[in-house]
């Protein structure tokens, strides 16, 4: 099975990490029993991905106008849940005034990318530390639960969005950290055949915190991604993260993701 394909006729001027992250929820979508993806004629994306996350569940809008009344009956299905309405770079005029009268509020994460290199430089870090990725149903159940510890998720939530459909996807790849033979870190990859590595669910367990695990679980995604013929890698990152991700190289690309949420 080839990995996650790209429509040729789709346009590539203007293929950034928010792009590559917005085609990743497709195939949540389409790998996850119950999940759904469409897109009607004015190129507006439905994401239906069974997992109470906001921004995994929604409307992803293309660049440039659309018409308000179009989107508020597309909106329609998703009353009542976690969902978001998203466009890369800004959003097109309308929407804002939509996004309060749906209740939605606005946030603007930057896409932070990094170049990949086929050996990155290694992290320091305790022999302690084995990083291995999850092969196996009870090694993707071991990486969910050890996932909804790092975030402080409900118990299953995570087991919900890694299914063994994902997981046998061949563009993703969970990999798990263990430190003293105890997982305390995940982090999630999708590539695809624009060479778009996406890391996703990047977190630690609260006590395995600043002994630098973190770090060595991105840079051995990284090298994982290089091995599979990755080009670049692309996140979005929490605050708290930041300065981690930009002491291993990443930086924020200009293109940020405008999303407007549940709360």
């Amino acid at each position: 099975m080839s990995r996650m394909t790209i429509d040729p006729a789709e346009d590539l001027r203007h293929d950034t990490a928010a792009d590559a992250l917005q085609r990743a929820y497709a195939l949540f979508a389409t790998r996850i029993p119950g999940g759904s993806v469409s897109r009607d004629a004015s190129g507006v994306e439905s994401v239906v991905i069974p997992v109470p996350k906001a921004r995994m569940n929604g409307l992803l809008l293309p660049r440039g106008g659309v018409d308000p009344a179009r989107l508020r009956r597309l909106a329609a299905p998703f009353a009542g849940g976690p969902w978001s309405m998203s466009v890369i770079d800004a959003e097109p005029a309308g929407v804002a005034a939509l996004a309060a009268e749906l209740g939605l509020t606005r946030t603007a994460l930057p896409s932070l990318t990094a170049p990949i290199r086929p050996t990155p430089p290694g992290a320091a870090g305790s022999d302690a530390t084995e990083i291995r990725t999850a092969s196996t149903d009870r090694e993707r159940l071991l990486w969910a639960t050890t996932c909804d510890l790092a975030y402080g998720s409900p118990a299953g939530l995570t087991a919900r969005l890694l299914t063994p459909e994902l997981a046998a996807a061949p563009e993703v790849r969970a990999h798990l950290a263990c430190f003293h033979g105890r997982p305390v870190a995940t982090a999630l990859t999708v590539l695809d055949d624009r060479g778009w590595l996406g890391l996703f669910t990047v977190g630690t367990v609260p006590e395995a915190r600043r002994k630098g695990i973190g770090e060595r679980l991105v840079r051995f995604a990284l090298e994982d991604g290089a091995r599979r013929g990755a080009r670049t890698a692309y996140l979005q990152s929490s605050a708290m993260a930041r300065a981690l991700y930009e002491r291993i190289g990443f930086q924020d690309d200009g293109h940020p993701i405008v999303s407007f949420e549940t709360v």
